[in-house]
């Protein structure tokens, strides 16, 4: 949202720059207040109405790129996905958590940020970045809600936590692998059965 802000200082004479960022803002405010209501301030997580539909990837992650590249983010994004892979998920909630994890690719990566989908027998989803690797001490409690790393940034603490919730409300998993060079954040999905959708 302040990068959109500040996207109204500086593009204020490019009209069709000023409407996108406008429109985008208005699309943020919506999405925020949704989970905030769902999920930050309600703690009855069952009584969370879960708006699904089949959601093409290829299209939410280039949706996705595009935001972030309208903000001059330091880092470049590479999408691959090589085949047309489908959720079945909140849409809404399903970007916010996405969001939530390239903005700590942001914080963290010293390259590009990849953000890459598969189908084989689950539909998986990874948030790929180039920094440090996380502790194994610390990856078990990192979805635990006030937990602060060693080589965390400043922040609340509860953007793990959310984004663990917010997969799990659309029937999901969500776990952390480090590499040589960098943390994939993997996300997985059962594949869409179409004769029961």
């Amino acid at each position: 949202m302040k990068g959109y802000l500040d996207i109204l200082k500086w593009g204020k004479d490019d009209k069709d720059l000023l409407n996108e960022a406008i429109e985008n803002l208005n699309l943020e405010v919506k999405n925020i207040e949704r989970i905030i209501n769902t999920l930050f301030l309600n703690s009855n997580l069952e009584k969370i109405t879960v708006k699904k539909e089949i959601i093409d990837v290829k299209q939410l992650f280039e949706k996705i790129k595009k935001d972030y590249e309208l903000l001059n983010i330091k880092n470049e994004m590479i999408i691959k996905v090589n085949n047309e892979v489908n959720i079945f998920v909140d849409k809404n909630l399903i970007s916010e958590a996405l969001r939530g994890l390239i903005d700590n690719c942001i914080k963290y990566s010293i390259g590009n940020i990849q953000l890459i989908a598969r189908e084989d027998e689950v539909v998986e989803i990874i948030v790929r970045n180039y920094g440090e690797r996380i502790p194994e001490e610390e990856k078990k409690n990192l979805f635990n809600r006030n937990f602060q790393g060693k080589n965390a940034k400043k922040g609340s603490g509860l953007g793990l936590p959310i984004i663990k919730d917010i997969i799990l409300l659309n029937d999901g998993k969500i776990y952390l692998e480090n590499r040589k060079d960098g943390v994939d954040v993997k996300i997985q999905f059962k594949k869409i059965n179409y004769e029961n959708e």
